[in-house]
């Protein structure tokens, strides 16, 4: 539907094509009904009129003319004063009718309407001649009684009045079947009456909900105009099915016809402001300025009695200049509101000048039997209705949208809140960790550290065995390693490595070993932390303590690179001598040592090889993985 509305060119013009055709078509169906279907039912088109205002049948001055007899006011009417009368003499057969019930069925009678069959009254659509009735708009179905008829001729006489200032006209009169007759009845009964009334009575209930929307939502101007297209349009229609007037018959017509350009300006103002042309509060103020002066222009006409044709024919110019700007505006901005506005514009201006066409004072053609603008105000409710829901549907949607991205964005700030919180706490372990650590050290320094350097002072002073001073140099080199792998490391192997090194050396040199340094730029290892630290440091310092003992080396190599085991990266470090390699005896001397580098290579998920030779000295070739499967 965007995409049919969005073409204004080609959619006007089939717009166009169809209204005409759906007129047609409308008119000859409409027609169809009220027209002899079986031959029986006859339509008078000939009787006798006499405007005499006698409320007695006149005896004379009947004149032939034509019916319907529209437009009887001015002749009827001496002066300005007093109600008005006019009088219908027809005449027809029975024999044609057999047995059949027969009826008689009028419409456009304005208003009062007395009905004789052979001087004898059969129907009356009021108490009495003071009645407000409204008669005009409405069809009547006579039965004819079988005992007034008579057979060879019988007269029918029908008798209309109005008040002071109302038109005075006399209708359609059929006499046939009633079988016939109820089927035209109906309809017209439904188009005219039925169907004014429901479709009005529905759009002032749309009004009233339109007006509690406003008070909800005041910063909505085309609320407002809704509301008062609704109103004025009720206003308008409402003599279109009233049976009795509520106040003066005449001053409830004169309500009624000036309604009518009050409604053409505020529908005409909601299509202008809801889609904001250019200029658009000069155009509406325009729009209620033409009709001011058209009630103006109006009430001096009919004041002296004119014709109010043309008045009509200037308020539909009014609607087309209008709708040209809303097309001229469709070609511009080709929207989907524009679409749906100037179609039911357009179809109203068709409607319209259909209605002016029937009207009494011009009378150019009886079109489909009956007016349209009781509908008219229906349709521009409903299609503005719609629009205001397709909008109203619209900001849900966005409001939806708006609501969805807002709830995404809540999780992505809830989740990151989340995962700071998390960090901020996982900090705070850290913090608190270190912090603990920092306090592990100092006191293993300042307390254990110091005692055991007191201890191995006065040790030495006391010349205690070589032993003893060797145990307390090995405990003071154990704390030493220990506290460096407190220090956080942050998985650097080579500072780890190095600060060892710096450790050994003062006992290295006392063993008369030259150490050298082989470490290669390596990558770091995340998974090493404090405790992972000293068991790789445990590892390397058995294999240090292993060479001062047994090998008898002069020299001792530490050294790290990257390096491929098995497909997987990691990092590998040694520590070598040029000793005299491993003995029988001394593989069985030492089993528990290697067996213990071998669990704490285990539990780091590395790898560990010895490789000794008579030559060569021995090797321990240490292999730490990148990541860790554990870790992963």
């Amino acid at each position: 539907m965007q995409k049919l509305f969005s073409r204004p060119p080609v959619w006007v013009f089939w717009t166009l094509i169809s209204l005409a055709c759906f007129a047609v078509s409308a008119c000859s169906w409409l027609e169809a009904p009220r027209k002899e279907a079986s031959g029986l039912v006859m339509t008078m088109s000939r009787a006798e009129l006499n405007l005499n205002p006698a409320r007695d049948v006149p005896t004379n001055g009947w004149i032939a003319e034509t019916l319907p007899a529209n437009g009887l006011s001015r002749r009827a009417r001496p002066s300005k004063n007093g109600a008005i009368n006019a009088w219908a003499r027809l005449s027809f057969t029975t024999a044609q009718f057999q047995d059949q019930p027969i009826a008689l069925y009028t419409e456009n009678n304005r208003e009062g309407v007395v009905i004789l069959l052979n001087r004898t009254e059969v129907f009356r659509n009021a108490p009495n001649d003071n009645a407000r009735v409204m008669g005009w708009n409405h069809p009547y179905l006579v039965p004819l009684p079988r005992s007034l008829l008579r057979g060879d001729n019988n007269e029918i006489i029908v008798r209309v009045s109005s008040r002071q200032g109302l038109n005075l006209s006399i209708g359609q009169v059929r006499v046939g079947p009633q079988a016939e007759l109820v089927k035209g009845y109906n309809l017209q009964h439904a188009l005219r009456i039925s169907g004014p009334m429901a479709a009005n009575f529905t759009m002032l209930f749309l009004t009233v909900a339109a007006l509690f929307l406003y008070v909800l939502r005041p910063t909505e101007p085309t609320l407002v105009w809704i509301a008062l297209t609704g109103v004025f349009w009720f206003i308008r229609n409402f003599h279109f099915f009233a049976y009795e007037a509520p106040f003066d018959p005449k001053l409830f017509m004169e309500v009624s016809y000036y309604a009518v350009f009050f409604a053409i300006a505020a529908s005409l103002s909601f299509c202008v402001d809801f889609l904001k042309l250019p200029n658009r509060k000069l155009i509406v103020w325009m729009l209620f300025g033409f009709c001011i002066f058209l009630s103006l222009i109006r009430f001096v006409v009919v004041s002296g009695n004119g014709p109010d044709g043309l008045i009509n024919l200037a308020s539909l110019a009014i609607v087309i200049i209008v709708t040209m700007l809303l097309i001229k505006d469709w070609f511009r901005r080709p929207t989907l509101d524009h679409g749906l506005l100037v179609s039911s514009v357009l179809i109203i201006v068709v409607l319209s000048i259909h209605d002016i066409g029937r009207s009494t004072s011009l009378g150019w053609w009886d079109g489909m039997g009956f007016h349209a603008q009781p509908y008219i105000g229906l349709l521009l409710f409903s299609v503005f209705m719609v629009s205001i829901g397709r909008r109203f549907i619209e900001a849900l949607n966005a409001v939806e949208q708006a609501n969805h991205t807002l709830e995404v964005r809540v999780a992505s700030v809830r989740a990151e809140l989340a995962q700071s919180e998390f960090a901020r706490r996982e900090l705070e372990v850290l913090n608190a960790v270190e912090s603990e650590r920092e306090r592990l050290m100092r006191e293993m320094h300042d307390g254990i550290g110091s005692n055991l350097i007191t201890a191995l002072a006065i040790a030495k002073q006391a010349d205690e065995s070589p032993r003893t001073i060797n145990t307390l140099k090995k405990a003071i080199s154990d704390l030493k390693i220990t506290v460096d792998s407190l220090a956080p490391v942050e998985g650097d192997l080579i500072s780890l490595l190095a600060n060892f090194r710096h450790r050994l050396e003062p006992e290295l040199k006392e063993a008369g070993l030259n150490c050298i340094w082989k470490v290669q730029p390596c990558p770091s290892l995340p998974w090493l932390d404090a405790v992972n630290a000293l068991q790789m440091l445990r590892i390397i310092q058995e294999a240090v303590g292993n060479v001062l003992v047994h090998s008898g080396a002069t020299k001792i190599e530490i050294g790290a690179m990257p390096y491929m085991h098995n497909g997987k990266s990691g990092v590998q470090t040694w520590v070598a001598d040029d000793g005299q390699g491993l003995s029988q005896a001394a593989h069985i001397s030492m089993g528990r040592g290697f067996g213990n580098m071998r669990a704490r290579t285990l539990s780091l998920n590395g790898d560990i090889q010895f490789i000794s030779s008579a030559e060569q000295g021995l090797k321990v070739q240490l292999w730490l993985p990148l990541v860790r499967p554990n870790t992963v």
